[in-house]
């Protein structure tokens, strides 16, 4: 009798690469989880910009006050994130009124709250930016920081999870900055 070949795999061979394949997706993912939480603060800084650029383009354009408000969401429970929402005001009484809709920073990003850092922006219909809990007449000069950082490395010195983000208060414009 003779035997033919056969083109089928032995259990030995197909365990062995079972457990190879689940050994390299294990290294797989972690490094995943790695780099989009190392690119996470970058991310929220470009969103910000995005905001802050917005807030400052439609005070001009619609000779408006506009704002760009910092909303601590990470406060609340189940939540994971902050976001910015930028609001405009027809006149000095009225409500505001939302210009787009609410921007979610990437999970884990936070607003860096404390001495020396603004969170919510007022811009003038001349583009020029303050504090918005700051007085009209206050001075005009100099920068407003943002401070972002991950919330899960608050304490860490690693560049990556913190970033900041200047407003000149007499232009408007942003800049990224080094924390």
């Amino acid at each position: 009798m003779k035997r033919h070949g056969t083109t089928a795999y032995t259990l030995i061979e197909l365990v062995s690469v079972a457990a190879l394949a689940t050994i390299l997706m294990a290294l797989a993912i972690a490094g995943y989880h790695n780099w989009t939480r190392d690119h996470a603060v970058a991310a929220g800084q470009t969103r910000l910009l995005a905001a802050i650029s917005r807030a400052r383009a439609y005070a001009l354009a619609h000779r408006v006050e506009t704002r760009c408000v910092a909303v601590l969401l990470r406060e609340l429970p189940g939540s994971r994130a902050d976001a910015v929402v930028v609001e405009y005001r027809p006149t000095a009484t009225s409500a505001w009124w939302c210009v787009s809709q609410t921007n979610l920073l990437p999970d884990w990003v936070a607003f860096g709250i404390g001495k020396g850092l603004a969170s919510n922006l007022l811009f003038r219909a001349d583009g020029s930016c303050r504090p918005f809990d700051e007085a009209d007449d206050a001075d005009t000069t100099g920068w407003l920081r943002i401070q972002l950082l991950h919330a899960r490395a608050e304490q860490t010195a690693d560049a990556r999870y913190h970033r900041a983000v200047e407003v000149n208060r007499q232009t408007g414009m942003a800049r990224e900055v080094l924390p």
